[in-house]
């Protein structure tokens, strides 16, 4: 009937009858709800007409468009600007993981050259574990079982108070 949720046809005795889409069907209404649903459809395209003029983007249209998968609302809303507080927790996140990883390489350190180079070698510096257990003349299964334990002990010297005083408990 029409492109609009609203539709008005004359008859041929002249008169008008005016129809409203309400959960997927067409309504006959009162010619007073028609013209209020049209006057208030009509007011709200001029606003959106006026806000695309400006570049303007409604969080409503933003947050559909990603309901809808549309990639060009996806790269808006990830150059929105971050909050005050997801600031603070972004800085209070990276704070917190400077303190740890200061944490482990000071506890790393007190480790053999061997335990250090499994550690760092492995996580930090991201040499293949065969390299590793090929340079310690370890095999693969004493590698893996050298590493859990490492770990295991690394985590307990760093953050359960073991042999680190400046553990983050």
């Amino acid at each position: 009937m029409s492109k609009h949720n609203y539709h008005m046809t004359k008859n041929t005795d002249g008169s008008k009858s005016c129809y409203v889409k309400a959960f997927g069907e067409w309504i006959k209404t009162s010619e007073e709800v028609f013209n209020a649903l049209a006057s208030a459809d009509r007011r709200q395209r001029y606003i959106d007409a006026q806000q695309a003029k400006s570049g303007f983007i409604s969080l409503e249209a933003e947050q559909e468009a990603l309901f809808k998968g549309d990639k060009l609302a996806s790269a808006l809303s990830d150059l929105r600007s971050p909050s005050a507080e997801e600031l603070y927790l972004q800085k209070e996140r990276h704070e917190t993981m400077q303190r740890k990883y200061k944490i482990v390489l000071k506890t790393l350190s007190k480790y053999s050259k061997a335990d250090r180079f499994l550690i760092y070698g492995y996580y930090i510096k991201g040499i293949r574990w065969n390299k590793i257990a090929e340079q310690l003349g370890i095999s693969k299964s004493t590698f893996f079982k050298r590493k859990t334990a490492l770990l295991k002990r690394l985590y307990i010297d760093c953050f359960t108070g073991g042999a680190n005083n400046d553990s983050l408990q």
